[in-house]
């Protein structure tokens, strides 16, 4: 297929650039007509977006552009999963929209949305370099309008700086990949399996340098603002500007400046590792070495979180681990890459972004409801793994791949003690709940964190179907 014909395949993205366009030409725009027509062409684009992802979910892959891009089932659900936390997070802001100001910000996030979309569809080295940098870049230009503290300015320069580095590792890594291989194409690239048996160290570094360049807004940011004095930050801001430890007061800003960069960060982590590791394609077991140098990552890294959580016990910061924690537990699933563990894994992280998502919504709303401390409970136990909850099914699901993937049995004691205080932290914090005073005068009932609770327990009700579309949708074990 060639470059022209294949660009029918990116009408997706056509559809959010043109968005962007314009928004940006109608920015200035007073006419209240003219406010409305923006709003209903802008929540129209997205919503057409999904119906095109859904119809093309499980259509047979393909290679686009010389296989720099790459559609197939896997792809298409991580960009929905994109799709829809923007409109969990933004829809209520898109409705609001009067101003330029507002304009500008979300001229910003579908850009990144744009970005993160084809990052989990990048199929080389180029392209993943290509697509994390217009996040980046997005990311950065969002970040400077928040605040003109000299403070402020002082914190966000250093996360700059922290992007910039990763970012360098990231290239710096593909340039082993590809001294290894001689190829910038992950569908190409498949390190000798000699190399891997003979020293299991070079997967190990490879597999280290990825997971810390592709885990900034999961692991590097997060760690970073527990490090800053933000205990007077309200939660909602505090996502909303890419984990940034300083008081942001903008209200507008939606989340996906941290959480959709996450997410596919995560997409895009899978298929790099899918088209390194030459183990699949050759039913090779993966190495003992490097099953204990993941899951130890793993629990150095939920054992860190917790560690943070003992010296601060603030709820911003409790938050925050939990997010490094369930993200601990996902790499997990990466330590013996089996189509059963991706998919725990995959779950895993949809069931913990659902929750996340409810509780920072009631954050926007300061004042505390019957309704909404039934609801914020709910997501107090999921993330606390009660069973009954789509934290608890993910995390038994993952346990069991892991067990049945040949992980000793003294390294998934060694998990489940690590994500124990995080349970007696939310505990202690549920309990807390129930002790406040609520206040009913004015309040409405919150539909949306009501539906997402609904939509929690329809996944684990329904888990079966949802973990098989799952596995499904991971075409490259096939």
């Amino acid at each position: 297929m060639n470059n022209f014909l294949s660009l029918q395949y990116f009408i997706p993205e056509f559809i959010l650039l043109l968005n962007v366009f314009f928004l940006f030409f109608s920015s200035e725009t007073k006419q209240r007509h003219l406010i409305k027509v923006r709003q209903i062409l802008l929540i129209t684009s997205i919503f057409t977006v999904i119906v095109l992802y859904l119809i093309r979910w499980f259509d047979r892959p393909y290679g686009l552009f010389y296989n720099s891009f790459v559609l197939d089932p896997f792809s298409n659900m991580f960009s929905i999963l994109l799709l829809l936390t923007f409109l969990t997070f933004d829809l209520p802001e898109i409705r609001r929209i009067k101003h330029s100001n507002s304009t500008d910000i979300l001229i910003q996030k579908l850009i990144i949305l744009t970005a993160s979309i084809l990052l989990v569809k990048a199929n080389s080295s180029i392209g993943i370099l290509l697509c994390i940098g217009l996040i980046y870049i997005g990311n950065s230009i969002a970040i400077y309008g928040f605040s003109h503290a000299e403070k402020d300015r002082t914190q966000i320069n250093t996360i700059l700086t922290s992007q910039i580095l990763l970012f360098g590792l990231l290239f710096f890594g593909f340039s082993i990949i590809y001294g290894f291989t001689g190829s910038l194409y992950f569908h190409a690239v498949h390190l000798p399996v000699t190399a891997l048996s003979e020293s299991p160290l070079n997967y190990c570094f490879l597999s280290l340098f990825l997971i810390l360049g592709l885990g900034l807004f999961g692991i590097i940011l997060p760690f970073r603002s527990l490090r800053e004095e933000h205990h007077q930050t309200n939660f909602a801001n505090y996502y909303s500007s890419s984990y940034l430890p300083v008081r942001l007061p903008v209200p507008i800003i939606g989340t996906q400046t941290g959480f959709i960069p996450f997410l596919a960060m995560f997409g895009s982590l899978i298929r790099i590792l899918n088209g390194i590791i030459p183990l699949i394609q050759n039913g090779v077991t993966v190495p003992s070495e490097y099953k204990y140098f993941v899951a130890g990552l793993s629990i150095c890294l939920i054992a860190g979180a917790n560690c943070y959580y003992l010296k601060r016990k603030t709820i911003n910061d409790l938050f925050t681990i939990s997010l490094i924690i369930h993200y601990g537990l996902v790499i997990s699933g990466l330590a013996v890459f089996t189509r059963e563990a991706l998919t725990a894994s995959i779950y895993l992280i949809v069931s913990t972004t659902i929750i996340l998502a409810g509780i920072i919504i009631l954050q926007k709303n300061e004042a505390k409801s019957t309704q909404s401390k039934l609801i914020k409970t709910v997501f107090y136990l999921g993330l606390i793994g009660m069973p009954g909850t789509p934290g608890f099914t993910g995390r038994f699901l993952l346990l069991k791949s892991l067990y049945n993937a040949g992980v000793p049995l003294w390294l998934m004691v060694s998990i489940i003690i690590s994500i124990l205080p995080i349970i007696h932290f939310y505990t202690k914090e549920l309990i807390r709940l129930h002790h406040t005073e609520t206040n009913n005068s004015g309040l409405r009932f919150e539909y949306f964190p009501a539906l997402l609770v609904i939509f929690s327990f329809l996944m684990v009700v329904y888990w079966e179907p949802f973990v098989q579309l799952i596995t499904k949708s991971l075409v490259f074990f096939n």
